[in-house]
């Protein structure tokens, strides 16, 4: 998977209202959250241009 349950507790560390790893609620997580997943699917379709079912995903 792109993204372990480490990576999502870093993310939710770095960019949470709280700075901590449980704070997976906040809006700042959140979007930390959906920026890396945008990210992530935006690099997968450079890689895959006929990836039709993710780039709908991505919309």
């Amino acid at each position: 998977m792109y993204l372990t349950s480490e990576k999502k507790q870093e993310l939710f560390k770095n960019h949470g209202r709280l700075k901590s790893a449980n704070d997976t609620g906040s809006p700042e997580s959140q979007i930390a959250l959906f920026t890396h997943r945008i990210q992530h699917l935006t690099e997968h379709l450079k890689v895959n241009k006929k990836d039709y079912s993710t780039r709908l995903g991505l919309l």
